[in-house]
C-alpha cells in the first residue's frame, strides 16, 4: 500500500502527478472556501468499545438526544426513485462529443482504461485514457462515460475529485454495455470525493480499495447517488471498508456491497475497524437517506458488518434489500442506527460473535416503522439475535429460526432469539415467530421469541410457533413484574412456560395450530386454522377483505405481502 493519506494539491481544473505519493490527484472546479483539497475527513476514532460513534466524520456538536415528535411519517415517501440534479446526466443517445463553440470538449466525455495513442479529445472516437484524464479534460461537461473497463483491464480507481459548490457530475459505465465498467484501486485508496457539489456514480464496479476510512469510496459532498454499482473486496483500517459517505442527500439503488472487511487488530485476533459495508453520515436532523433494492453480503467488521446509519435523522428509508451472511463482533450486523422505515428486506444468516442483533434500530423514534421483513437464521451470543429496537411500530414481519446461544458469551447478560423491544411504547402487531431458540445456563433472562423492556406499548395479533430454551414471551427485568400487555395472540407448541415471569397477559390469547402448508418458508395460515380471525377484533385492524384480523404476519390491514426471496436484490 502506498500510504493511507492523500497527498494535497490546490487549484482548479488541474491534473497534478505526484510521483512521491504514487497517486493521481484531479481537481475539478475551485476548492470550497479555500479548504485544503484532498484532506482525509472521516471518523477520527471508530474503535471505541461501544456501538460506534454516530458523530464520526460529521458534526462535532451533537448531543446524542433521542429524536421524538410528530410529523415524521408524513415526511417519508415510499423510498422510490427520487430525482436528483444528476439523474439525467448520462446521455444515452450520445453519438460522440462534438466540440462546443469555444473549442472545448463536447458532452458526454468518453474514457477508456488507457493509455491511448494519438490525440484524445474525449469524443467517443477519441476517448481519454483513464478516469483521471477524463476528469481533467471534461471542461463544463457534467457526464463522463467509461467504456471497455473489464476485470482484466480495469480503470484505475485511485482518483480524487473536488466538486465546487453547485457543481453536478455523473460518472457512469457505458449505458450500452451489459456489464458494469470495472475500476480497481489495486490495494490503495479508491475514489476520494469532496466539495459542495453533487455526484452520481452509475453502472460501475469498484474493488480492492484500502484506506484508513472508506476503502473504495470516501465522499464528503452535498449529495451522492449510487445506481447499479458494486463494491467488492474493499478494506479499511478504522471504518467503512466499502464506502464512507457524508452528504445531506444520499440515494443508493440497485447496488451491492460484497466481501468488504476492516483490518484485524495488532494482535491479529480481533477486528478493530467498524462497518464493513457502508457508513452513512450527514447534517443532523436534515439528512435524507434512501437505500433500495441493494445487496449486502459477507461484509465483516468489529462493529456493524453491513450498513451503518450514523447520523440522527428521521428521513431514512431502507427497503427491498438483502442482508446475507454479514459478520461482526458487536452491534447491528446488517443494519444499525436511526431508521425511519425498514421495509420488505431479507436478513439471513447474519451473526455476531459477542453481542448485537442483525438489525439494531437505535435510537428509534415514535414513528419508526419496521414492516414486511423476514429475519431468518440469524445468530448471536448475547442480546437479541434478529431485531433490537425501541419506540415505533413493528408489524407484519417474519422471525424464523433465529438463535441466541449465550453459551458462547464471555459474560452474563440477557438473551432473546428473535425480537427485543425496549422503551418508548412500541407497538408489536401481526408478526409471526417460528422456531426461534435461546440458550444459556445461568443467563438472567433467556427468551425464545419476544422480550419487552418495560410496561409501555402493546403486543397483539402475533403468532408464536415452536422454539426452544426459555419462555416464549418474557421480560428483561422480571423483578419489575411488568411488560407490555399481551392480547389476542396465538401460540402453538411453544416452550414452557408460554408467558415468562412478569409478563402482563391480556385478553383473547389462544392456543391454535396455524396449519402451515409445510412448504419451505411458507408461513401463511392453512384453511381451517383457528388462527384465522383470531387477531385483534378492532375493526380498524381488519384484514384487507374486511374480515376480522388474522393473527400472524399475513393478517391485518397490511397482511397482503410476499417475503423478499434470497435472490431478490442484485
Amino acid at each position: 500500500m502506498k500510504g493511507l493519506q492523500r497527498c494535497v494539491a490546490s487549484g482548479a481544473n488541474l491534473v497534478v502527478l505526484l510521483v512521491g505519493c504514487g497517486t493521481t490527484v484531479v481537481l475539478v472546479g475551485e476548492p470550497p472556501d479555500g479548504d485544503a483539497v484532498g484532506s482525509d475527513e472521516g471518523p477520527p476514532d471508530a474503535t471505541d468499545d461501544g456501538a460506534g460513534d454516530a458523530d464520526a466524520g460529521a458534526d462535532a456538536d451533537r448531543d446524542g438526544e433521542v429524536l421524538e415528535g410528530d410529523g415524521f411519517a408524513e415526511g417519508l415517501d415510499d423510498g422510490g426513485d427520487d430525482e436528483t440534479a444528476a439523474d439525467d446526466s448520462v446521455r444515452d443517445e450520445a453519438d460522440g462529443a462534438a466540440e462546443d463553440s469555444d473549442g472545448g470538449p463536447g458532452c458526454p466525455i468518453w474514457a477508456v482504461p488507457g493509455p491511448v495513442e494519438g490525440t484524445a479529445d474525449g469524443s467517443e472516437a477519441h476517448p481519454f485514457g483513464g478516469l483521471a484524464d477524463a476528469l481533467a479534460g471534461r471542461g463544463e461537461c457534467d457526464t463522463i462515460l467509461l467504456r471497455d473497463g473489464t476485470a482484466a483491464e480495469p480503470f484505475d480507481a485511485g482518483v480524487d475529485v473536488v466538486l465546487a459548490a453547485g457543481e453536478v457530475l455523473a460518472i457512469a459505465g457505458d449505458p450500452a454495455a451489459a456489464a458494469r465498467a470495472e475500476l480497481d484501486a489495486h490495494g490503495d485508496i479508491g475514489l476520494y470525493v469532496s466539495g459542495e457539489g453533487s455526484l452520481t456514480l452509475r453502472h460501475l464496479a469498484v474493488r480492492n480499495g484500502y484506506a484508513d476510512t472508506g476503502g473504495c469510496l470516501n465522499a464528503l459532498v452535498a449529495s451522492l447517488r449510487l445506481e447499479d454499482t458494486e463494491w467488492t473486496d474493499c478494506r479499511a483500517v478504522t471504518a467503512a471498508a466499502g464506502a464512507w459517505i457524508h452528504a445531506a442527500d444520499v440515494a443508493i439503488e440497485r447496488s451491492a456491497f460484497l466481501r468488504n472487511a476492516t483490518d484485524l487488530c495488532a494482535d491479529g485476533e480481533e477486528l478493530c475497524g467498524d462497518v464493513g459495508g457502508v457508513w452513512l453520515e450527514g447534517p443532523r436532523d436534515v439528512t435524507r437517506i434512501r437505500v433500495s433494492a441493494c445487496r449486502f453480503e459477507e461484509n465483516v467488521a468489529r462493529w456493524g458488518g453491513a450498513l451503518r446509519i450514523g447520523v440522527e435523522t428521521r428521513d431514512v428509508v431502507v427497503r427491498d434489500s438483502v442482508f446475507l451472511r454479514n459478520r461482526a463482533y458487536w452491534g447491528g450486523t446488517a443494519v444499525g442506527g436511526t431508521i425511519g422505515r425498514l421495509e420488505h428486506c431479507r436478513f439471513e444468516a447474519n451473526g455476531t460473535s459477542y453481542e448485537g442483533p442483525a438489525v439494531q434500530v437505535q435510537p428509534g423514534t415514535p414513528d419508526t416503522l419496521v414492516i414486511h421483513n423476514i429475519f431468518l437464521d440469524n445468530l448471536v451470543a448475547r442480546g437479541a439475535s434478529a431485531l433490537y429496537a425501541s419506540f415505533g411500530q413493528y408489524r407484519n414481519n417474519l422471525f424464523v429460526r433465529n438463535v441466541c446461544d449465550h453459551r458462547w458469551s464471555r459474560d452474563s447478560g440477557w438473551c432473546t432469539a428473535a425480537l427485543w423491544v425496549g422503551h418508548g411504547g412500541p407497538d408489536v402487531r401481526n408478526n409471526t415467530f417460528v422456531d426461534n431458540s435461546s440458550f444459556g445456563a445461568g443467563t438472567p433472562v433467556c427468551v425464545a421469541h419476544l422480550s419487552f423492556d418495560d410496561a409501555f406499548g402493546a403486543a397483539h395479533s402475533n403468532l408464536f410457533v415452536g422454539g426452544d430454551g426459555g419462555p416464549a414471551i418474557g421480560t428483561d427485568y422480571p423483578e419489575w413484574g411488568v411488560s407490555a400487555p399481551m392480547s389476542w395472540n396465538a401460540t402453538w407448541n411453544v416452550p414452557e412456560p408460554t408467558w415468562g415471569e412478569g409478563v402482563t397477559v391480556g385478553d383473547g390469547n389462544v392456543v391454535a395450530d396455524p396449519l402451515f402448508s409445510g412448504a419451505d418458508d411458507d408461513y401463511t395460515l392453512g384453511a381451517g386454522s383457528a388462527v384465522i380471525d383470531g387477531g385483534d377484533p378492532d375493526p380498524s385492524l381488519a384484514d384487507p377483505d374486511g374480515s376480522r384480523n388474522d393473527a400472524g404476519a399475513f393478517g391485518g390491514p397490511d397482511g397482503e405481502w410476499i417475503p423478499l426471496p434470497e435472490g431478490g436484490a442484485p
